[in-house]
C-alpha cells in the first residue's frame, strides 16, 4: 500500500511538470556542476550508447517526445539542441524562462596583488588594487576540453582591454585566512599582466 502511494505520488508529480513543461516551448539544463556535460543517448535510459552531450549551460533546447514508460523512477525525454538529437533524463531539464536577471558564474580573486574578476552569464568584471579595471561582455565560457572535469576557460574583452580566466576545480587557499575554496584560477588580463588565485 505504501509503494502504491508513493507510486501514484510520483505519477501526479510528473503530470504536473508534463502540465507546466507544456506551456513553454524550450527548456534548459539543470543539476550538472559547472564545467561538466549532460550526455545524451540514443534510447531513453542509460544502457543506450552516448551520442552526444550538452553543457551544463545549455538553454533553448527543443522536447521532441517524452517516453512511454518510466526507467525506475525517471522519465526520459527526447530532445534536439543545436541539430543533436537524443535522450536525456528529465531530471536534467527544466523550463526555460528568458530573463533580464543576470547570474553569476564563478567570483574569483587574489592576493599579493589584491585581484578580484566576477564572471556573469554575459559579462566579466575586472579590478585589480593596482588600478585595472573594467566590466567586458563574455566572449566564451565553457569546459577545457581534454581536460579533467571542472575544469572552464572564460574570455572577454572590449577594445584594447581583456581577460582570459582557467579554472580547474581543485581546493584553494587564499594565502591570508583559514579558508578554502572549491576552485583555483589562472588568469591573464590585458594579455600582460598573469595572477594566481581562487574561485567560488
Amino acid at each position: 500500500m505504501k509503494r502504491l502511494l508513493i507510486l501514484i505520488m510520483t505519477f501526479g508529480a510528473m503530470l504536473f511538470n508534463l502540465e507546466a513543461w507544456a506551456k513553454y516551448e524550450q527548456m534548459e539544463v539543470v543539476n550538472v556542476s559547472v564545467g561538466d556535460r549532460l550526455n545524451m543517448r540514443e534510447g531513453p535510459n542509460v544502457s543506450y550508447p552516448i551520442t552526444s552531450s550538452l553543457p551544463y549551460d545549455a538553454k533553448k533546447i527543443r522536447v521532441l517526445r517524452w517516453a512511454e514508460e518510466y526507467t525506475g523512477s525517471s522519465l526520459w525525454v527526447k530532445i534536439k539542441w543545436h541539430g543533436q538529437r537524443g535522450w536525456v533524463n528529465s531530471r536534467y531539464l527544466k523550463a526555460y524562462k528568458k530573463t533580464n536577471t543576470q547570474q553569476k558564474i564563478f567570483n574569483c580573486f587574489g592576493t599579493e596583488p589584491f585581484w578580484d574578476i566576477n564572471i556573469y552569464t554575459n559579462k566579466v568584471k575586472v579590478n585589480t588594487l593596482n588600478g585595472i579595471k573594467f566590466t567586458a561582455p563574455l566572449l566564451f565560457h565553457g569546459r577545457v576540453m581534454n581536460s579533467p572535469a571542472g575544469t572552464t576557460m572564460t574570455n572577454a574583452s572590449i577594445g584594447n582591454k581583456s581577460v582570459v580566466v582557467m579554472t580547474e576545480k581543485k581546493q584553494c587557499d587564499d594565502g591570508m585566512s583559514d579558508n578554502i575554496y572549491p576552485y583555483q584560477a589562472l588568469v591573464l588580463i590585458n594579455g600582460d599582466k598573469a595572477y594566481s588565485g581562487c574561485c567560488n
